[in-house]
């Protein structure tokens, strides 16, 4: 394991991400335990990356009262352990784990409550303390909960499910089940996840890891590639209409509809609002090639910010909102190009051929890049997760699916 620890006023600790993975299904129960209570069988997972170096093993123990303790041994593996629990009652369990070293004498050790529910599966954040003389020194960190994923959707039909990337377990987890369901899209006022119903022209909402999913509004249109603004709450996003693309804003609500480019066979398309929801960065053929426009709400004009003779798509405003990403297919390449609005400077971040870069979306700070790559160019290649590393220029592959993902949005809550 890797050799890495938190040191502060001399206290160290290491913190565990779990992975409660539960199968959805009922079976029978002893008489004791009471009739018609849901069991899953329970796995754990954690992720040790930042585990010290000493540990050696690890144990948990479960334990609800009424009902017998259960206690595992984890296996490790890499950068991982997993512990099978087998079949659990649902409901609100404490965890304790502790970890020791080769002599089997305990160094860590950490305990919360966990709910296990039927059929999710939920992460959870735990801190192992340094045991010292018996002792269990606790050291007050504050919220360490913060956590990277990546939103994205399956476009290959059927079906088209949404899934989130969890870039702290690096495990693909499937968040409808819907059969046709598409573009999630953070609604921060809501602390929710929107995603759209195509063909019966409905837009959702779900809780971040997928559960509590409800209807919102009804449309008469499929609204593509939705993105939110923040300061003003509303959704901006293209649809098809009289062979061509034209832009529309709503509210997150659905209501307040209004066009904002006109009913032509023009292709605008891709937008992207600024966090302020006054600026709209989007592509359009409007020149005869894909080039990158820019619409001012407050003062209703658009301006054409890229003249490339090669195809740019899919714009992206920086964290800072000064400037601007952006996809451009020369001959032999695909680039990622970054253009400062207020010096009208362009530089290239990225130039790759293989795997062919289909979509992007850039870390909160700008130092990571999501890539959906496929192995050529074509509508229906698998597009693989990738994680290209600014600091490093080291890009490594985290997904093998045979999915043609589409459209993500890295988040982090």
């Amino acid at each position: 394991m890797k050799n890495k620890l938190f040191f502060t006023f001399a206290v160290f600790i290491f913190f565990l991400t779990f992975i409660i993975s539960t199968s959805c299904h009922r079976v029978s129960t002893t008489p004791e335990e009471s009739s018609e209570k849901n069991i899953e069988k329970l796995l754990l997972t954690l992720n040790l990356n930042n585990a010290p170096a000493e540990v050696y093993s690890i144990s948990g123990i479960l334990e609800r009262t009424g009902y017998s303790s259960i206690q595992r041994i984890f296996t490790i593996s890499g950068d991982s352990a997993y512990a099978d629990f087998g079949q659990v009652v649902v409901g609100t369990w404490h965890l304790s784990v502790s970890a020791f070293d080769s002599s089997n004498q305990e160094i860590y050790y950490g305990e919360t409550d966990v709910t296990i529910q039927a059929g999710q599966i939920n992460t959870i954040m735990l801190t192992l303390n340094p045991v010292t003389g018996g002792l269990v020194v606790i050291v007050n960190w504050g919220t360490t909960t913060t956590g990277d994923y990546i939103y994205t959707y399956n476009f290959r039909d059927p079906p088209r499910n949404v899934y989130r990337f969890n870039l702290q377990t690096s495990l693909l987890e499937q968040l409808t089940n819907e059969d046709m369901s598409e573009f999630p899209v953070y609604l921060s006022n809501i602390d929710k996840i929107g995603y759209q119903r195509p063909y019966i022209h409905q837009f959702w909402i779900m809780d971040k890891n997928g559960s509590n999913k409800q209807f919102l509004f009804q449309q008469s249109f499929d609204m593509e590639m939705p993105d939110f603004a923040p300061g003003n709450q509303r959704l901006c996003f293209y649809l098809i209409e009289g062979g061509g693309r034209r832009l529309g804003l709503m509210n997150f609500d659905g209501t307040e509809f209004e066009y904002l480019t006109p009913y032509s066979s023009l292709n605008n398309a891709i937008p992207d609002i600024n966090d302020a929801g006054d600026r709209i960065l989007y592509q359009s053929d409007l020149t005869g090639n894909y080039n990158i426009f820019m619409m001012n709400l407050q003062n209703n004009t658009t301006e054409q910010l890229t003249f490339n003779s090669y195809k740019s798509t899919y714009p992206q405003w920086s964290s800072n909102n000064n400037g601007f990403y952006y996809l451009i297919e020369t001959t032999d390449s695909v680039q990622i190009i970054y253009q400062n609005l207020n010096s009208n400077s362009a530089e290239t971040i990225i130039s790759q051929a293989d795997p062919y870069i289909i979509d992007f979306t850039f870390s909160p700070d700008e130092q990571k890049i999501c890539l959906l790559c496929s192995p050529n160019f074509g509508n229906y290649e698998p597009r693989n997760i990738y994680i290209y590393d600014l600091n490093t220029n080291q890009i490594s592959q985290k997904t093998f699916t045979n999915f043609l993902f589409d459209r993500p949005k890295w988040y982090q809550f």
